[in-house]
């Protein structure tokens, strides 16, 4: 039984590591590929990122101050293709799609009257090449504000 658990043990390391490996080539993506479309915003602090596959979705809930101006940026690896979202507010309402027909777009920047919840929904586009199916990659989403 210990034996088991002792080969059990370089095996939980690897996962580990790899882990931490893309954690890492994450913030990396976000600080040199994302970090600089939020000028002349500031950065809230945060660096929002995940691991995301063609075709997979994600929720993302944020708290906006009143009198504010904000950027939002969501980009994605070249290797996942497009990234589409979405902003809503608590009833559901949609504010903006980064996609109108044909064009996509980054960013959006908005000013908020009074302090609200809104939440962003984002999602890779779907492979056309069967072949990438196990793709993965680097999705970040970063808020800036204008003092």
């Amino acid at each position: 039984m210990i034996l088991k658990r002792l080969m059990f043990l370089p095996l939980l390391g690897i996962l580990l590591f790899n882990v931490t490996a893309m954690d890492a080539q994450c913030k990396s993506f976000a600080k040199k590929s994302c970090l600089p479309k939020l000028a002349p915003y500031i950065n809230n602090g945060q660096l929002n990122t995940t691991i995301m596959t063609p075709g997979q979705s994600a929720d993302m809930v944020m708290n906006f101050n009143s009198g504010q101006s904000y950027r939002i940026v969501v980009m994605c690896e070249g290797v996942l293709g497009t990234v589409e979202f979405q902003i809503a507010d608590a009833s559901g309402k949609i504010l903006f799609k980064n996609k109108n027909g044909d064009e996509i777009t980054d960013t959006w920047d908005f000013t908020v009257e009074q302090t609200t919840q809104l939440t962003l929904t984002v999602k890779v586009s779907d492979v056309v090449d069967k072949t990438q199916m196990n793709t993965e990659g680097c999705v970040s989403v970063l808020v800036g504000f204008k003092k």
